[in-house]
Formats: structure tokens, C-alpha cells, sequence
């Protein structure tokens, strides 16, 4: 497909792709111009089953439209903008890097497992956000780095940063802590995201 990437928000993309030598406009609720591409390989996909398994067209286009992946860039509130993505290793975290919004200020509450490579993930984030802060923090997961030692790796990297030991806390405080244009990720595992999504949805006090 030949397409081009129109308006991106936090509601969604707006993309245009030619058809039948006609540009038809698209939108996808996913954020993330990897998803576009995402989107554009499943159209490929069905168009390449058509003839065993038909889908109409606005069927496929809606289908597009509607798509949502729990965990991964869900937009969770809006005022202040909060994010959970469940980036887990270095490359997912360069994704999320590469597909937040735009914001002055940019807080990441960060909950890894030990096995993963914390240095990798702290600099990657450092390297491509702008006016970052990033609030470490520890999911309940028996295999969970402890917040006092990724702290360490972040200090030694010279990246800013904040620690609540208590991702409910952690979470809380920063809430508190963002204004009006700056954008709230809760990211690291699907273990934090999973545990951050119920406190959130339940009400934290």
C-alpha cells in the first residue's frame, strides 16, 4: 500500500492509503505510527484471504477503527493525559519512546523485572524523551527488581528520578504531581500495568 500519516492525538491517527487509484482516509484508535503499519499488514492479510474467507470492505474499516490492545499505549485519562503501555525490554521501551504525545513534561512510573536489562530501558528512555522524569517504583511480582536497586542504575546514569517503593503510591503522587500537558506512562511490565489499571479503575486516595 501506498499511504501517507495524517493527524495523530491521543484519541487516535488519521492515515490515507490509495485504493483503486482513489485515496481513502482512515482512522485507527491505536497510537503509534508502528500500528499504522500494523493496521496496513492486516488489511494485506484479509485481502490476501478474500476469495476462501470474504470480509466487505467497511467491514475491514471499521475493524480498523475499533482496535484496541489493552496494555499497550491505553490511553487510560485525559486530564492529566495517562498512559499504560507494557513495554518490557529495550525495544519495546524505544517504541514507546518514539510513540507518546507530545508533552512538556514527560513522567514515566517505571516497575521491571530483575531479568530484564534496567540499564538498556532507563537510557533508552533517557535518550528519546525530552523533560523527562522517571518515578521508580516495584510491581508485587516475586521476580520484581526492587525499587532501591533500579534506583541505583538510574543514578548512575545520571537520569533523573523520584522512588516510591509502593506502585500505588508512586502512582498517587505523580497523578498529584502532572499539569496540564504533561503525560503520565506507567510502563515496564505487563505485571505494573495489570496492577496500575485496577488501582486506577478502583480510585486511588
Amino acid at each position: 500500500y501506498s499511504y501517507s500519516v495524517g493527524r495523530s492525538t491521543i484519541q487516535g491517527q488519521e492515515f490515507s492509503l490509495m485504493v483503486a487509484n482513489r485515496e481513502q482516509k482512515l482512522v485507527t484508535g491505536l497510537i503509534g505510527q508502528h500500528q499504522i503499519s500494523n493496521s496496513l499488514l492486516a488489511m494485506a492479510t484479509v485481502e490476501e484471504l478474500q476469495n476462501s474467507f470474504p470480509v466487505p470492505v467497511d467491514t475491514i474499516y471499521s475493524g480498523i477503527r475499533e482496535a484496541s490492545i489493552p496494555g499497550r499505549m491505553e490511553v487510560i485519562n485525559r486530564e492529566p493525559v495517562i498512559i499504560v503501555d507494557g513495554a518490557h525490554n529495550q525495544e519495546g521501551i524505544e517504541t514507546l519512546s518514539r510513540s507518546l504525545p507530545a508533552a512538556s513534561k514527560v513522567f514515566i512510573v517505571l516497575g521491571i523485572l530483575s531479568d530484564k536489562n534496567a540499564s538498556g530501558m532507563i537510557e533508552t528512555l533517557n535518550d528519546n524523551i525530552d523533560n523527562l522524569e522517571i518515578v521508580i517504583t516495584r510491581n508485587k511480582s516475586s521476580r520484581a527488581l526492587p525499587a532501591e536497586s533500579l534506583k541505583a542504575i538510574a543514578d548512575k546514569l545520571g537520569v533523573k528520578n523520584v522512588v516510591y517503593p509502593d506502585l500505588e503510591q508512586a502512582i498517587d503522587n505523580t497523578i498529584i504531581k502532572a499539569r496540564s500537558g504533561e503525560v503520565v506512562c506507567i510502563t515496564g511490565s505487563f505485571y505494573t500495568v495489570l496492577e496500575a489499571k485496577i488501582l486506577l479503575q478502583t480510585g486511588i486516595n
